[in-house]
């Protein structure tokens, strides 16, 4: 049987609202029908070399395939700000990655736009990879 489509034969089953620590699947089982959960993990890289730069950019589009995505600041000296969404500055951003620092979208994936932008230095690059 492939892994991905393991059958449910023998689940525990409880009669309650799910803990925030909870970290299985969750299902309502109705009339005891085994079912499959399917688990569909990216099968498509593409990754993309972005200049460091003073001016915000796009470093990925919205994109509604998208399953995850990385950002690497390959800057020794620099800090690179990264936005969740449009209008990236130094004063609003979500993560701010130091250099030599790497990012990984939480799952699951936020698909609306990436902006990015870089604080003051000289040279770097970011390494941004979108998993659909």
């Amino acid at each position: 049987m492939d892994p991905a489509r393991a059958l449910v034969t023998s689940p525990t089953i409880r009669n309650d609202t799910p803990a925030p620590d909870d970290w299985a699947v969750v299902a309502v089982i109705k009339g005891g029908v085994p079912f499959f959960v399917v688990i569909t993990g990216p099968t498509i890289g593409v990754t993309t070399t972005i200049a460091a730069s003073a001016v915000p950019s796009v470093y990925l589009a919205a994109n509604p395939a998208r399953l995850g995505a990385t950002i690497n600041n390959d800057s020794p000296n620099r800090f690179m700000y990264i936005k969740l969404g449009g209008g990236v500055g130094l004063a609003s951003y979500s993560v701010r990655l130091g250099p030599h620092s790497y990012y990984e979208l939480p799952f699951p994936a936020y698909t609306g736009v990436i902006e990015g932008v870089w604080g003051p230095g000289v040279g770097g690059f970011a390494t941004v990879t979108e998993l659909t």
